[in-house]
């Protein structure tokens, strides 16, 4: 088999694989995005006529799964389109660990601590995941980066 075949089966391969990732990492996220979205609704189901002062948003954010907290300040206008005034609650650990500290929420209602707590469970899950995706991502890609330059070593070499 030529080397122009050879390297150019191996970065084909390589493409196939980071896009492979790179949908896992999506469909990770729209999961947690699919948690984020049941745990309003289940907090607004058990909060009756309470305002829900604990708020959670997901987003991607370099090679992480952010599934960040806050303490929503006061009641949300009653005009559409209002925005909830909030404050982030901060995770207290180190980029690697994927849980929020339990004292995180102390100030939490039990009914409250109950759905918090389901859903900081399922983030923790995803938010691993999500690391161990990126991490085999970032692998690859710097595997990918070492094929060009043997590739192109070689190809010096024969010319």
């Amino acid at each position: 088999m030529p080397l122009q075949e050879i390297a150019s089966l191996s970065m084909t391969g390589m493409q196939a694989i980071l896009s492979e990732l790179d949908a896992e990492l999506e469909r990770t996220y729209q999961h947690a995005k699919m948690i984020c979205d049941m745990h309003w609704e289940n907090m607004l189901e058990e909060a009756d006529d309470r305002t829900p002062r604990f708020i959670t948003r997901v987003r991607p954010y370099k090679g992480s799964l952010q599934c960040i907290w806050m303490r929503a300040g006061s009641r949300p206008p009653s005009t559409k389109g209002g925005q909830i005034k909030a404050t982030h609650i901060p995770k207290g650990t180190g980029r690697n660990n994927p849980n929020y500290k339990s004292s995180a929420f102390n100030r939490a209602e039990a009914w409250e601590r109950e759905l918090i707590d389901e859903t900081e469970a399922n983030y923790a899950l995803l938010r691993e995941r999500y690391m161990k995706l990126s991490s085999v991502r970032n692998e690859i890609l710097k595997t990918n980066a070492l094929a060009h330059k043997a590739f192109g070593r070689v190809g010096i070499l024969w010319k």
